[in-house]
This record gives structure tokens, C-alpha cells and sequence, in this order.
């Protein structure tokens, strides 16, 4: 699987796949997804039960970690103080899941924001979990 950010300008590439090459992220790890809309609930005057009604608003909240492996520390350790501040944080965010056999599956989550980056260094080794949230996550034909 690939996780990318995508805007008109830039494509940046959060998740790799699974194969190990140096420098590069490796994953995802603990995936997550979920999707929500707005509720609202009516309850009304001697009715036998309340109604919800869906009022819209889709929302998608998403988070994985990957795993990144450098040549030596001084890279990794650069990596670890420098990635949350250089990470496009906001647009399209597409996960992507290759099938060797056939069509690929793209799901979209437009006006992604990554609210958070947390970084953990590990020798030559650094882990990296990203929490977004969007909008409605949508299959996209590839």
C-alpha cells in the first residue's frame, strides 16, 4: 500500500509499500480508519422511540506509522528533527493499494489535514505515526 499527499503542486509520498530501501517509508503499521457523519436526534412527545437523522458532514479520521531505516545515525537523527517540520500537512490524501493481477484500488480523502507527527529515533532507525482527518473517503476508478 501507498499513503500519498497530494496537492496541484506537490505529491508527497508518506508510505512506500513494504519493501525495505533505505531512506525511504516503510508500511503502514497499524492502520486505521474510520468514517462518521453528523447526527442529529429527534426525540418527540409521547412517540415510542426517538429518530436519528443523518445530516451529512462525512468525515473520515485515518492514522498509521512507518518505519524508516538511514545508512547511519547522523542521517537518521536528522530525519527525526527535521520531518515533522518539512511534511506537507493539507490537501488530498490517497491511499493506494497495488494489485499485480489487475486494477489498483485508489481511495481518496479530499481536504486532508495532518494534525499530527509523531517521531520516535531508534539507532539508525526512526518511526513515524501520522493522525489525519478529512473529508469523505472516496474509491476512485483507477
Amino acid at each position: 500500500m501507498q499513503i500519498i499527499i497530494k496537492s496541484d503542486t506537490a505529491e508527497t509520498t508518506l508510505v512506500a509499500g513494504s519493501a525495505r530501501v533505505l531512506g525511504q517509508p516503510v508500511g503502514p503499521s497499524g492502520l486505521s480508519l474510520s468514517g462518521s457523519v453528523a447526527t442529529q436526534l429527534r426525540e418527540y412527545l409521547r412517540a415510542e422511540s426517538a429518530v436519528n437523522t443523518d445530516r451529512g458532514n462525512s468525515r473520515s479520521a485515518i492514522a498509521w506509522t512507518v518505519n524508516y531505516e538511514f545508512a547511519d545515525a547522523l542521517l537518521a537523527e536528522t530525519f527525526a528533527v527535521t520531518h515533522a517540520a518539512d511534511v506537507q500537512r493539507t490537501d488530498e490524501l490517497r491511499l493506494v493499494v497495488a494489485n499485480p493481477g489487475g486494477e489498483s484500488v485508489i481511495v481518496s480523502i479530499p481536504d486532508t489535514v495532518i494534525a499530527d507527527v509523531a517521531i520516535a529515533l531508534r539507532g539508525v532507525a526512526v518511526s513515524v505515526t501520522y493522525t489525519a482527518q478529512g473529508g469523505k473517503a472516496e474509491r476512485i476508478v483507477s
